[in-house]
């Protein structure tokens, strides 16, 4: 119902008719858009209780053979409240259900339905268009501004279709779908018009190139929003009036459980957010709370907002801004009177009013009727900006003054830190004044000082602004402030501090390691660290070989502010000479510098020194094994030689096989004690046979000696005459002393022989 007027539309080939509740008749010459769906009517605000009709699936149109179920909606507290009615084009129907559901509709199930129950209005008609056509594109029968609208382009059932297109007018294509469902989104007033689908469609192997077109119209979900002032009173509002400003407006009946945000605007400016009351409320009106108010009207999303148009308020002024006023143009230490200047508004000159005083904004005298301030002694600490505030009793209105600055006359000012000499160096004397300047008007007015260094009292108070110290030391570095008071202590003031720093040249740099010189190898890491014994800021700067080793050098690596210089790996361009220079600056024309001692590095190649250590080891070994192996044979020796024996001399002068033979079964028998080893068995026997023409003296010896060679594992003999042990005979004899011996015991030589 928009204006009185019920809109309702019929498809019409080219054209619609809108048939308006017999008031009127307007048509519409339709060009592009056949529209063949109703668009939603506004309804009957006004009407209470009224019954709703809704579409389950919630489409406006539906194909012939499909089942739609209409629901008959209607307030909480008529639920329950049969019988239903159902009104086909305002005709009553048999129905008495809530439900009213088609199973298969038919074209001739098209039309408007209403609905009521026992209670309740009729509903607003709402149209339903049944459809034997190729392609139909549904759309919801009621779209809300701020709905998020999802429309189909439905082919009919059991036909196979392409891909769906839609379009807003001629040219705006929307999007496509290969399953017909097509998303516009959220929706606005501006979303209104004509669309129209297109969708190639199968049927008996023949496809064919559809359209559909509907009307798709955008309802309002709630009206514009009023605002409106102490229930529309335009009476005057005095400062410390209450205001109450409202919010109104109507939610769509089909829509009116849906919930709205308010929020109030002064000027533009937001005064109160969003939030679910439409009402905001000023206790207690000000001035600065005249101005154009406006109030907007949301959705919990968002997605649906508006504004009201402006109204104009002016609250009228109980009493007028107060004024700072001071007693003198010269404020000195003489009484101070500072008055709060307001009046009252002829019509209010009988309120009371209260006064309050406030220095640099802390509060020196509270709420009382005097509207005056008074300073007996006034004193430095007393200036400042002054402000003073009047209010109501209640406090329902409250104003505060502009800023007056009061200066309190000085009588001097605040003491300064001032050092002689500006640098002062370890053993100077230094001098400390605290200088402090008399008004002229009080130049006799003795003052009194003290110092400090750190905060803690070096020179306590007397009559001299000056702290000496004969012979400054490190530990006379800090910040030293003073302080200058009268005698009284009543005015007392300190200065700012001032930091002294006693500075000391720098001494005795050192490098460390402390060997001067260093053997490194290849590859190996070295750090020399450069240290002073004293000095204040020292710089430190490496040299190698009279050259600067500067900060960005590949070579090196100058760390903690060139204090340490560090060899990563050495190279042999590493080895040279070291040292380092420190220096410090004391005044702004005065350097001092020392210079360490040169360390001289030298680089040794790692190969060499790995073979020497090599062929040590190698030499160690040679010398172990060699002495083993001398010991092994000596032991070896040592054992063969206990089975020689000693034969007599025959009387051949030949040891024959018999004595041979004789002499071993008695050393056999003697070798035979428990403790003895037999030998084993097939041991060959050899004995020593005289050599041809050779003579001995009377006396001679003979030495047996049998080499046992015991055969490895049970391998036979090389060949029959090696059969693993050989006997020598060696004789010794006291033969004439002849040329050749020289005066010697003679040797006779004797050939081996086998024992056997």
């Amino acid at each position: 119902m928009v204006g009185g007027v019920h809109i309702t539309y019929n498809a019409v080939h080219n054209s619609i008719y809108l048939i308006l509740n017999m008031q009127c008749i307007i048509y519409i010459i339709h060009i592009f858009c056949f529209l063949p769906l109703p668009v939603m009517t506004m309804e009957n605000v006004g009407a209470a209780g009224r019954a709703t009709v809704s579409f389950s699936p919630n489409w406006a149109s539906a194909f012939t053979s499909e089942s739609v179920t209409l629901t008959c909606n209607v307030a909480p507290s008529a639920q329950g409240d049969p019988p239903y009615s159902w009104y086909k084009d305002g005709v009553r129907m048999g129905i008495r259900e809530q439900n009213y559901t088609i199973v298969s509709a038919q074209v001739s199930d098209s039309g408007e339905y209403q609905c009521k129950s026992r209670s309740s209005d009729r509903s607003e008609a709402v149209t339903l268009t049944v459809s034997n056509g190729y392609l139909t594109l549904k759309v919801p029968p009621f779209v809300f501004e701020g709905d998020y609208l999802e429309v189909s382009c439905a082919g009919y059932p059991g036909y196979e279709a392409g891909t769906a297109r839609l379009y807003k007018g001629n040219d705006t294509m929307i999007g496509s779908s290969s399953t017909g469902s097509l998303w516009i989104g959220a929706v606005a007033m501006a979303t209104s018009g004509c669309y129209t689908c297109y969708r190639r469609v199968v049927h008996h192997g023949y496809s064919y190139e559809k359209k559909s077109d509907v009307y798709i119209s955008v309802k309002e979900l709630f009206s514009k929003p009023k605002i409106s002032v102490n229930s529309g009173s335009l009476g005057q509002i005095n400062e410390g009036d209450p205001i109450m400003f409202k919010c109104d407006t109507n939610l769509s009946p089909r829509r009116e459980t849906t919930e709205l945000q308010f929020a109030f605007y002064r000027n533009g400016h937001n005064v109160q957010g969003f939030s679910l009351s439409n009402q905001y409320g000023v206790p207690s009106a000000q001035l600065e709370d005249s101005g154009n108010y406006t109030c907007e009207v949301q959705t919990p999303t968002g997605s649906v907002r508006k504004r009201s148009n402006m109204v104009h308020i002016h609250i009228q002024e109980l009493f007028s801004y107060p004024q700072i006023k001071v007693s003198a143009d010269q404020v000195t230490e003489d009484h101070v009177t500072i008055t709060c200047d307001t009046e009252l508004r002829p019509h209010r000159e009988t309120t009371e009013l209260q006064f309050a005083f406030y220095r640099n904004g802390h509060n020196v005298q509270g709420f009382s009727l005097s509207n005056q301030y008074g300073v007996p002694s006034a004193q430095l600490e007393d200036s400042g900006n002054y402000t003073c505030e009047v209010q109501t009793p209640t406090g329902s209105v409250r104003k505060r003054s502009r800023e007056a600055q009061i200066h309190i006359q000085e009588l001097f000012p605040y003491p300064q830190i001032k050092v002689s000499p500006n640098q002062v160096r370890e053993g100077d004397h230094m001098t400390i004044t605290c200088d402090t300047e008399l008004s002229p008007h009080r130049e006799t007015t003795e003052l009194q000082f003290a110092f400090y260094r750190n905060g803690h009292n070096v020179q306590g108070f007397n009559s001299s602004n000056q702290y000496g110290v004969p012979s400054a030391q490190l530990e006379d570095s800090g910040n030293y402030t003073c302080e200058a008071q009268t005698p009284s202590g009543s005015v007392k003031k300190t200065s700012d501090p001032k930091s002294i720093q006693i500075k000391e040249p720098v001494a005795d740099a050192r490098i460390t390691p402390g060997e001067d010189e260093l053997a490194v190898i290849v590859e190996d890491n070295l750090c020399l660290t450069c240290s002073v014994a004293k000095g204040t800021n020292p710089l430190f700067l490496w040299i190698y070989n009279n050259e600067t080793i500067g900060h960005e050098s590949v070579l090196y690596q100058v760390r903690e502010s060139g204090k340490v210089m560090c060899i990563a790996s050495a190279q042999l361009q590493h080895a040279g000479t070291y040292w380092c220079q420190v220096s410090n600056k004391l005044w702004d024309n005065r350097i001092f510098t020392v210079t360490s001692n040169i360390v001289t590095i030298s680089i040794s190649e790692k190969s060499h020194t790995v073979m020497g250590i090599g062929i040590t080891l190698a030499f160690l070994v040679l010398l172990l094994v060699t002495a083993i192996v001398a010991f092994t044979y000596r032991s070896r020796t040592a054992s063969s030689f206990t089975n020689c024996r000693f034969f007599p001399r025959s009387s051949g002068g030949s040891i024959t096989k018999a004595q041979y033979r004789s002499s071993q079964r008695k050393y056999t028998e003697v070798q035979q004690e428990p403790n003895d080893v037999t030998p084993s068995a097939g041991q060959p026997e050899y004995g020593n046979i005289l050599t041809q023409g050779t003579s001995h003296g009377n006396n001679e010896g003979y030495v047996y000696i049998d080499i046992n060679h015991k055969p490895i594992g049970s391998s036979p003999p090389i060949n029959k005459n090696d059969e693993g042990s050989v006997v020598y005979a060696i004789v010794q004899s006291k033969a004439t002393r002849t040329s050749q011996n020289h005066g010697e015991p003679g040797a006779t030589i004797y050939e081996n022989f086998s024992a056997k």
